[in-house]
């Protein structure tokens, strides 16, 4: 069984997943939690309202969820909604379902999970497809040499 990572680094290899180019579950998951906790923090002390914590959490979650793959951003929508829903809804971490708003709000959450993470995953096929960009020609591209072409 080849276990050989594209790096070399068991940091690296823990942060990076399998191509080398996209977070690892572990990674994406923690990166979420630390960013959700701060926010949640920010929004029990009172320097964020209701609203404007769960726009925090939706831009944790798609942020994040660009650089995972779309299982880990289901997950990444799963624990900001735990976070929304105890310290942007309720407060004082108190946990509590509250029907159909909660529903909108985690469907809300998964599909810009999931649409951040296509749409990220699209955009690192094409950077891959398409190469390093080439130079047009030998000459500096330097733009003080511009002028005396």
């Amino acid at each position: 069984m080849n276990t050989t990572r594209p790096h070399g680094d068991p940091v690296i290899d823990f942060i990076l997943g399998r191509d080398g180019a996209r977070l690892s579950f572990a990674a994406a998951v923690g990166i979420t939690f630390v960013s959700c906790l701060v926010l949640a923090a920010a929004a029990a002390s009172g320097l964020l309202g209701g609203a404007r914590a769960f726009g925090g959490f939706v831009v944790i979650v798609v942020i994040v969820s660009w650089w995972s793959s779309p299982v880990s951003a289901l997950a990444l929508a799963v624990v900001a909604l735990l976070f929304a829903n105890g310290f942007a809804v309720d407060t004082g971490g108190t946990l509590a379902w509250h029907g159909e708003a909660d529903l909108l709000r985690l469907l809300c959450l998964l599909a810009l999970a999931v649409t951040a993470s296509i749409l990220g995953r699209l955009h690192l096929d094409r950077a891959r497809r398409q190469g390093p960009p080439a130079a047009a020609d030998n000459r500096s591209h330097d733009w003080w040499q511009v002028a005396d072409r």
